[in-house]
């Protein structure tokens, strides 16, 4: 006998708000200019004046700690779950160890005031700033030389995409670019001839600057290129972070969030309800970051998944397709005591039934659940002559049959569905020992009538009839 498990109505979805932008409360009152995680619960950010703050708990507490410096402090990287950086005036470099816990500053061996640091591994970093200087650290800190010296402007962020292949930005439209790990930079397509703030590049080849007055610019080609893009805003912008390609995010002055999901075609603005300049912005999944910005500035967003799943029936075996947005953990409940954790399971069931597929899902900011029954019927059923307690005639007919029930079952609805499972049309039953006159718009194909009882149950096996 086949039996085919066939999707018949939603029972629930329950979906957390959609959080956006919120500002979280922290000790600072100066401009926070870089901030950085490495895992969902350490942070740290950075300033003017010295100012060093850090998070154990993702943000909802900021300790302000003594760095040993009241130089300003321009960008913060961490390279582990320990270890991080900061870079300022006056050549100042400082080390965690602690997750941001404490600090010590660094003999960097230079006075220049730096803006951008960035490490491509536990041991190699890069750090770049005043008077388009460049210097290079292969043992996490301890010395630091000098890669090249390439003018008079300031450059303000470095980014590496790959090992050997980086990008340093900064004022009156310098982009630089190296191939081989920092041995030598040169100098790419000039940008616009003002001050820019950041670069990302999610690819070798593809990247992008921002910059003042609202300058934003893309390459396809690794630099020997630039576009000019449409952010809609003359704002300054100071941050980027893009995912890949295409999704990322602008921030600038005002308060301005901007996010792009087609490669800076078009922009969404995201409210923040703040009117401080938003100086730097770290996306640690897709869903949740932070800002840092003017005033001690930090928001957070954290996005619950949202649930969904598709099912195809074969059979017994049914295979679910997950289509939920933002949802890292799967828990599936199969109804009949079976549970699986994969994302896109498949589950055969042994018993007719109706069932309740319940399908968790999980990120770092919540939970949304999503429930679907699912009823297991026959697609080859005995004939009706088998069974006294219902009747079904005639068998093969056009569309026009009778159904008579007995005296001792306990139905109170019949229900008539296509071989798929879809229902036609369903009957009441005043009492039984009723006899149902069917007059249907039937296409021509087999049908189902599942006897119920008032509860919604199947009381009696499925019987198949024949439109023709």
């Amino acid at each position: 006998m086949k039996k085919t498990l066939t999707f018949l109505f939603i029972i629930c979805s329950v979906n957390l708000a959609m959080a956006q932008w919120v500002e979280q409360g922290t000790p600072a009152e100066t401009t926070l200019r870089g901030i950085h995680f490495q895992n969902p619960d350490t942070g740290i950010t950075v300033g003017s004046n010295g100012e060093v703050l850090q998070t154990l708990d993702g943000g909802l507490n900021w300790n302000k700690i003594d760095a040993g410096t009241t130089n300003t402090f321009g960008d913060a990287h961490m390279t582990n779950d320990s270890t991080g950086y900061a870079v300022g005036n006056a050549g100042t470099i400082i080390k965690t160890t602690d997750g941001g816990q404490s600090w010590t500053i660094l003999n960097s061996g230079f006075s220049t005031i730096l803006r951008g640091v960035h490490f491509i591994n536990e041991s190699v970093g890069y750090v770049c700033g005043q008077s388009q200087r460049i210097w290079q650290t292969v043992d996490a800190g301890a010395n630091w030389t000098l890669q090249d010296d390439l003018g008079a402007y300031w450059l303000r962020e470095i980014d590496f995409p790959t090992a050997n292949i980086g990008y340093c930005v900064g004022d009156g439209g310098n982009i630089h670019k190296t191939t081989d790990g920092g041995v030598n930079w040169l100098a790419a397509t000039s940008g616009p001839f003002v001050e820019q703030w950041d670069v990302k590049f999610p690819h070798p080849d593809t990247g992008y600057v921002c910059g003042t007055a609202g300058i934003l610019i893309k390459t396809t080609d690794g630099g020997n290129n630039w576009i000019a893009l449409n952010p809609g805003t003359s704002l300054n912008l100071y941050g980027l972070h893009f995912f890949d390609t295409k999704k990322g995010y602008i921030t600038g002055a005002e308060g301005l969030i901007l996010y792009t999901e087609d490669g800076g075609l078009t922009f969404t603005t995201e409210p923040s309800n703040v009117i401080m300049a938003c100086v730097d912005i770290f996306m640690y999944t897709e869903y949740m970051g932070y800002i840092s910005g003017q005033s001690g500035l930090v928001m957070k967003k954290c996005l619950p998944p949202t649930v969904g799943y598709t099912a195809n029936v074969n059979e017994l075996e049914i295979s679910f397709t997950d289509t939920s947005t933002f949802g890292e953990n799967h828990y599936w409940d199969f109804g009949d005591g079976n549970l699986s954790y994969d994302q896109n399971p498949q589950h055969t069931y042994t018993t007719t039934g109706t069932y309740d597929v319940q399908l968790i899902v999980e990120n770092l900011c919540g939970t949304d659940t999503l429930t679907q029954t699912f009823i297991i019927q026959s697609s080859q059923l005995p004939e009706q002559d088998d069974h006294d307690d219902i009747i079904i005639y005639p068998n093969l007919n056009s569309g026009s049959f009778f159904i008579s029930t007995g005296m001792q079952t306990d139905i109170g609805t019949i229900c008539i569905t296509d071989i798929s499972g879809r229902q036609i049309i369903s009957y009441e039953l005043k009492q039984q020992g009723s006899n149902i006159e069917i007059n249907g718009n039937f296409m021509p194909g087999i049908y189902l009538v599942h006897p119920m009882n008032k509860d919604g149950l199947r009381t009696l096996e499925s019987r198949k009839i024949i439109v023709q």
